[in-house]
């Protein structure tokens, strides 16, 4: 048998893993200072785990759509509407959380998606409709993704916001159907790439 001791926690952790391997059905049958003696703080959480005589195995529906729009080549104008479009088939039966939320970041060099949580540009968007109009927001011209988070989130390609009143116009602009919560960036991080190639 093969335990991993946990010896401390962050203030975010609300989950208590123990892995252990073998076949019995007593295998999480242990007293709870066994492996969480020095786990102070979270008795309440790992007494009833550690004492558990059999666990249900519970499959989770993780659903990844993909973003159809924007893509590479659409162009967005700051204030405009515009509308994020994802797949809806392939969802399953039933959606842990069919809510998702939009956020708008852009690429590093070095791979980092800098996505800005603080500003989503939707929150509780039904995944299942396939669509979320936005406000683009106030950003600088540059080359931006699209991130859509549910119960895993994905990428849209790079494409690009202008801002200012000059520029190609946008490729979707329609009526709000879905209100973001607050649209403006103030990403602390690298600024975008604003080469339009």
């Amino acid at each position: 048998m093969f335990f991993h001791k946990v010896s401390s926690f962050s203030s975010a952790s609300a989950l208590v893993l123990l892995i252990a391997s073998t076949n019995t059905a007593d295998a999480l049958a242990l007293p709870p200072t066994a492996v969480f003696k020095r786990a102070s703080g979270i008795d309440s959480i790992a007494q009833p785990a550690a004492n558990a005589r059999s666990l249900p195995f519970m499959i989770r529906d993780v659903w990844s759509p993909n973003i159809t729009s924007p893509d590479s080549s659409t162009v967005w104008k700051v204030n405009d509407h515009a509308d994020v479009t994802w797949i809806t088939t392939g969802a399953p039966a039933q959606i842990t959380n069919p809510n998702g939320t939009i956020l708008l970041g852009h690429m590093s060099d070095n791979g980092s998606e800098n996505l800005d949580l603080q500003h989503p540009l939707a929150s509780y968007v039904n995944l299942t409709l396939g669509k979320a109009t936005i406000e683009v927001p106030d950003v600088p011209t540059g080359r931006y993704i699209i991130v859509l988070m549910g119960d895993s989130g994905n990428r849209s390609p790079e494409f690009m916001i202008q801002s200012g009143s000059g520029g190609a116009a946008s490729n979707n602009s329609s009526d709000t159907s879905s209100t973001p919560t607050d649209s403006s960036s103030d990403s602390a991080s690298d600024p975008p790439n604003t080469d339009p190639a």
